[in-house]
């Protein structure tokens, strides 16, 4: 699964693969020279940096390894939940024969899910994975299974919205499909977040998870994240791949929501309450996605924003300050330099 801190994850340089695969495999030779077993972490971390590095360089046979490092991790802990979802998106990968096996372990996955841990985080790490399945599928696959696997992908995303951000024991109201959510607009700025809306259902009652994703790429304004092609700058270690933001994703309750105008409710979350390192949000295209009881909403054109000049350009680049004295959180200008608030 991606790599995560607290308020955002990140994944590996794609142009760092090599490097790690291969030190993990020589560190798997010398544990067995000492008849020493890898810890089931490094196990883990193996068999999905193994299927990353066979999408990425279009090795099937790397996808298939890692596929059984992760099975044999599987047969120590069958009902490790990321070590499953892990191993149901390497065998999507594989191809259409490996389909029905891949969708099991998926379902394997969600029930593991419903034991207590970090759902939200865990939740956040499966649908960037399902992201770079949907993306690099092409990599190894015709565009007709592809196409099945893009289907799959939201199929799985819908499902995860419940069971990642839901109680297990929630289930929908009985008029859920008589309203809906509309006239949405999105908002970003390096301090968080935001959208509004009119919104008349309850949320106590009914579910509504809106996930945020970032777009991965040195080159926004080819818009990387949208685009099918699988080329890169050379040395470009970004995957164009929209990434989950877990901090700032997640249900919205009733007393998220601010009354505006026109009958309208605003919500923000903040990047630097929902991060533990107070950063703020670097520029570049925001993605979000709202699940409405577990169905997805069109946003359509509505679902995307951005800022700044993209996170190549240093003058876009924001700095944080925490003043605890006024209760205030900002971000301003690197530009600036460091600001002196002890005056």
């Amino acid at each position: 699964m991606t790599p995560q801190k607290e308020g955002y994850q990140s994944l590996h340089l794609k142009q760092s693969l090599q490097e790690i695969v291969d030190k993990e495999e020589d560190a798997i030779v010398a544990l067995g020279n000492e008849n020493l077993t890898p810890p089931m972490d490094f196990l883990l971390n193996h068999g999905y940096d193994s299927t990353d590095l066979g999408l990425t360089q279009r090795q099937r046979d790397r996808v298939e390894h890692g596929i059984v490092e992760e099975q044999k991790a599987l047969g120590r802990d069958s009902t490790n939940t990321m070590l499953l979802f892990n191993t149901g998106m390497a065998l999507l990968a594989d191809g259409p024969q490996r389909k029905s096996e891949g969708l099991k372990t998926y379902d394997q996955g969600f029930e593991s899910l419903k034991a207590p841990g970090n759902r939200p985080g865990l939740a956040a790490g499966v649908i960037t994975d399902l992201e770079i399945l949907r993306k690099y599928c092409f990599a190894l696959n015709t565009a007709t299974y592809c196409d099945e696997i893009d289907r799959e992908v939201k199929k799985q995303k819908s499902r995860m919205s419940i069971a990642g951000w839901m109680p297990t024991d929630w289930s929908a109201p009985a008029n859920a499909g008589n309203s809906q959510i509309s006239d949405v607009n999105l908002f970003a700025s390096p301090a968080g977040l935001g959208w509004e809306a009119r919104v008349p259902m309850d949320l106590s009652d009914n579910s509504l998870v809106v996930v945020w994703y970032a777009c991965d790429t040195a080159y926004p304004e080819r818009r990387a994240c949208d685009s099918t092609t699988l080329a890169t700058e050379t040395g470009d270690g970004n995957w164009g791949v929209w990434w989950v933001l877990p901090g700032i994703s997640g249900r919205v309750l009733p007393a998220d929501l601010l009354d505006m105008p026109e009958g309208k409710k605003y919500a923000f979350k903040s990047a630097l309450q929902s991060s533990s390192v107070n950063s703020c949000i670097p520029p570049g295209e925001f993605r979000a996605e709202f699940y409405l009881n577990g169905q997805p909403l069109d946003l359509g054109s509505n679902g995307k924003i951005s800022f700044g000049q993209g996170s190549s350009h240093t003058d876009s680049q924001y700095k944080s300050a925490i003043l605890r004295d006024l209760d205030l959180e900002m971000c301003y200008p690197q530009r600036l330099g460091h600001l002196d608030f002890q005056r």
